[in-house]
């Protein structure tokens, strides 16, 4: 992304100084000052998008830098962004943090999760599935197996580089008519989650299956 700059000239006007010869000096102020306020907000002379549009809204919150802020006094609080966590310690890829008085807390921790509905196995495998709910995720996740007892396997596939570790935390459970809860096996290759459903009934279509991934 290219650099973007907004001179301005704090000498003017001068005081001592023929206001016209100051002119065009304010006249870059000016022009300068629109156009920094035009970056990430609805700038001047403009309602914004309707029907709650107003000037002066922000559009996009753009962080130029990794800056770790200093103690927050209460009520005092700041957004900002760094590096993740140790386990992350040799990617440099910025996170968003927020920090108030009491801790930093790591908002964009939750890197993927999907929901979806399990299926039988009627017309062969593999055969796909689609969500009802995913983020970062490759639609559809796919039934690849059914094993001995019933209990099935899913493979979820996460959005190339969402994750920079071998090891992020994965919350996998799902619902069945009789069981709640229901905690799967998993292994992770590469970006690709490889989900065991226990054959609690799992042979039966319509269990409520839901996965999170977790790294900072």
């Amino acid at each position: 992304m290219p650099t973007t700059t907004f001179p301005y000239n704090n000498n003017v006007p001068f005081g001592p100084n023929f206001p016209g010869d100051d002119q065009p000096e304010m006249l870059k102020n000016t022009t300068n000052i629109a156009g920094l306020i035009a970056v990430d907000h609805v700038g001047f002379n403009s309602p914004g998008a309707t029907p709650n549009g107003s000037g002066g809204h922000h559009l996009q919150v753009t962080f130029d830098s990794q800056n770790v802020p200093g103690v927050q006094g209460n009520p005092q609080a700041v957004l900002y962004t760094n590096v993740g966590g140790p386990s992350t310690a040799g990617s440099v890829v910025s996170q968003l943090f927020y920090k108030n008085s009491l801790a930093s807390f790591p908002i964009s921790c939750v890197k993927a999760f999907v929901g979806f509905k399990n299926v039988n196995n009627s017309g062969g495998l593999p055969k796909n599935v689609t969500p009802f709910m995913q983020y970062n995720i490759v639609a559809p996740v796919v039934l690849i197996s059914n094993l001995l007892g019933n209990a099935q396997q899913y493979t979820i596939t996460l959005t190339p580089n969402i994750i920079v570790t071998t090891n992020p935390i994965i919350f996998a459970f799902y619902n069945s008519p009789t069981f709640q809860n229901i905690v799967p096996t998993y292994s992770l290759t590469g970006n690709v989650i490889t989900l065991t459903m226990a054959p609690l009934g799992s042979g039966t279509s319509g269990h409520e299956v839901n996965v999170i991934v977790i790294e900072i």
